[in-house]
């Protein structure tokens, strides 16, 4: 297949620069010659690299700019880069930043990241903030309902003012599992509270509340 190619005239005062990469690499003489019948069965001819060609006018603000980015690769590419792998880098970075799919790319690896480092921080950092999810186990779980059991035996079932409360309690270890958690009123929740921490710790932290 042959490309087309209609040459402009240069404007006044204008170089022509000749950007080309390498043409067509060949088959030599006797590859593909069925009549060769000196050549091996075995023997493989090399592979056909496709090239383009590529001519155009540039004036000098862009070899100005060429010669600041070949100088700016000159630490990633000491022995200096030619003009087909400089525009590979160019169009690759531009690629990069504006493809739609590499945004979308982008935002799953940022996403997942995301959720791994907040997996590592629920590991490594204690916290008293309950995730909703589990929140809502414990709520469905317990039916809505206080779950303080007297000394009678009967449930308190009653459904206001529910707190979640921590069966071992956080201050001395207790984690966030929905197995540590239980739905208490208000009430009971507080004199659980006087239990583990004492009646006048409790007092100090109301008023401080």
């Amino acid at each position: 297949m042959q490309a087309k190619r209609v040459r402009q005239q240069p404007r006044a005062g204008s170089r022509e620069v000749d950007f080309s990469s390498e043409t067509k690499v060949g088959l030599n003489s006797s590859c593909g010659d069925k009549g060769n019948k000196t050549e091996p069965e075995n023997s493989k001819c090399p592979a056909l690299e496709e090239k383009f060609k590529l001519q155009f006018a540039v004036d000098p603000e862009f070899m100005k700019r060429l010669k600041q980015i070949k100088s700016l690769l000159s630490t990633r590419y000491p022995e200096g880069v030619n003009l087909e792998k400089l525009f590979n880098i160019i169009m690759e970075e531009y690629l990069e930043r504006h493809s739609p799919e590499k945004r979308i790319q982008k935002r799953e690896e940022r996403k997942n990241n995301k959720q791994k480092k907040q997996a590592v921080s629920r590991n490594n950092q204690r916290t008293r903030n309950i995730p909703a999810a589990v929140r809502d186990e414990v709520f469905t779980r317990d039916g809505g309902r206080c779950t303080f059991v007297g000394k009678n035996g009967k449930r308190c079932d009653s459904t206001w003012n529910l707190e979640i409360d921590h069966i071992a309690p956080f201050a001395k270890g207790g984690d966030n599992t929905p197995e540590n958690l239980r739905l208490l009123c208000a009430k009971h929740n507080l004199m659980e509270a006087k239990k583990t921490y004492g009646k006048y710790f409790m007092e100090k932290y109301y008023k401080r509340e």
